[in-house]
């Protein structure tokens, strides 16, 4: 029943993402990794702050597939409390119809991905405009069915950013994050960042056809 009653908040969540989507048209960072990912998503909102750009204060602390879309529509988890999710239901409207007001012009989502399809969720829902990859934390390193399942589904994370960009725009090795609130104010689309001090990522980020390459 449980995972009936989240299936269903769950579309309609998705609708309210893709209405602001297109209303809005927000650009939006996804910051994935296993370990770092909200420290890093605090520093690039902080430094778009700084730059005058219009974004949220505070984010949801979610990591999870379901709980990136509760953040974009800034919303919280009622977790397994049924009775919870139908105030947060009307809650959502309320805030929906709120942002058709005022809505951020960047949004950084933080989202971690463990598990086969994850990535899949993440970007059905959102469809970010950039990527930043933090880490491969190496506390996975005797794990090799955890290593293989975050590194194929950030490899869906590139597939993605390649099939979007389709043609090269930037190929970059930076040195702070202020140069990547500078391409977001640009809105340059479809980029992926990657750690350049981390030897997985840095294999991976060289599939990407837009990149940049930066010591997070």
């Amino acid at each position: 029943m449980k995972k009936i009653f989240k299936h269903i908040m769950y579309w309609h969540f998705f609708l309210q993402v893709k209405l602001l989507k297109l209303l809005k048209r927000p650009y939006v960072v996804l910051v994935v990794g296993v370990s770092q990912k909200s420290m890093i998503r605090e520093k690039l909102k902080d430094e778009a702050l700084k730059s005058g750009i219009k974004t949220r204060k505070k984010y949801m602390p979610y990591n999870t597939w379901f709980g990136v879309v509760l953040d974009f529509l800034d919303v919280p988890s009622a977790y397994s409390n049924i009775k919870g999710w139908i105030g947060i239901y009307f809650y959502s409207w309320y805030k929906f119809f709120k942002s058709l007001i005022s809505f951020p012009d960047v949004l950084f989502l933080s989202g971690g991905v463990d598990e086969d399809g994850e990535a899949q969720k993440i970007l059905r829902s959102i469809s970010p405009d950039m990527i930043v990859f933090t880490d491969i934390n190496t506390s996975f390193a005797d794990d090799y069915t955890s290593m293989d399942v975050i590194e194929k589904e950030f490899g869906c994370f590139i597939d993605y950013l390649n099939k979007k960009s389709q043609k090269e725009t930037l190929q970059y090795e930076y040195t702070g994050l202020d140069q990547i609130v500078e391409i977001i104010n640009s809105d340059k689309k479809y980029i992926g960042v990657i750690d350049k001090d981390d030897e997985r990522l840095v294999s991976l980020g060289k599939k990407l056809i837009n990149r940049i390459f930066i010591k997070l």
